[in-house]
């Protein structure tokens, strides 16, 4: 297999006014990487959002955890892609957890018992709040895998017989307009009617992701989840 299987360009995090100058509102939470196996190569890209701890754990446990791919075989590749989505949210969750335990309390009773703790519990928020959506290519052989959680989409550009180029989108986006998703989120007890009215799933706009423990483990405290 080539060694040049994927090239790949960043833009920094800046908006950009009508006179030219460039701001940047919050640091950059977009990551990306390219690896390229004897047997496979892929590329990852992950937009996150409230914070950098959810994709820079996503960024670094999916390299680790795409190493399995090399020792599957052909027809296993699309099942442990799959498989590697669920450990990265599984470490994820593992890790809020831990941190919460190191703490030695819960969060309402560090409120009630110890009101100095408050800056500390912010602090904590900030670990584990926040999330990001990820979009994984894999190529093994001749043929292309693609995966993803959220709106960031996978593209496929080729050319067609009268030399025009064609863009397809490989990937799902994962919001309240895909009807797909609102049938899935009402067998889980919610409104879709409301979801749509909202146009988004508590705070965010994606109704996957990586990460987002706020609204996965304190879906309570979310109107439109409750």
């Amino acid at each position: 297999m080539e060694r040049d299987c994927f090239s790949k360009a960043t833009l920094g995090n800046a908006r950009y006014h009508v006179g030219g100058q460039a701001s940047s509102d919050h640091d950059n939470e977009d990551r990306s990487f390219a690896m390229t196996e004897k047997k496979f190569c892929a590329c990852a890209v992950f937009d996150g959002h409230d914070g950098s701890s959810a994709v820079d754990l996503a960024s670094s446990q999916f390299r680790q955890q795409l190493g399995v791919l090399g020792v599957c075989g052909d027809d296993q590749i699309s099942s442990k892609l799959k498989e590697c989505f669920g450990g990265v949210e599984y470490k994820f969750f593992v890790t809020c957890n831990h941190t919460s335990r190191r703490e030695g309390m819960k969060s309402y009773q560090a409120y009630q018992m110890y009101p100095y703790e408050v800056a500390r519990l912010q602090e904590l928020e900030s670990l584990i709040s926040g999330g990001c959506t990820a979009v994984v290519a894999v190529v093994c052989g001749n043929k292309l895998h693609v995966a993803n959680v959220g709106d960031s989409r996978a593209v496929l550009v080729k050319q067609t017989p009268n030399g025009a180029l064609e863009a397809l989108q490989l990937s799902t986006d994962h919001d309240v307009r895909n009807e797909d998703e609102l049938k899935r989120l009402e067998k889980l007890g919610l409104d879709p009617g409301e979801l749509k009215r909202a146009g988004r799933l508590g705070p965010q706009e994606n109704t996957r992701s990586i990460g987002d423990y706020n609204i996965k483990g304190g879906y309570q405290s979310v109107d439109t989840l409750r």
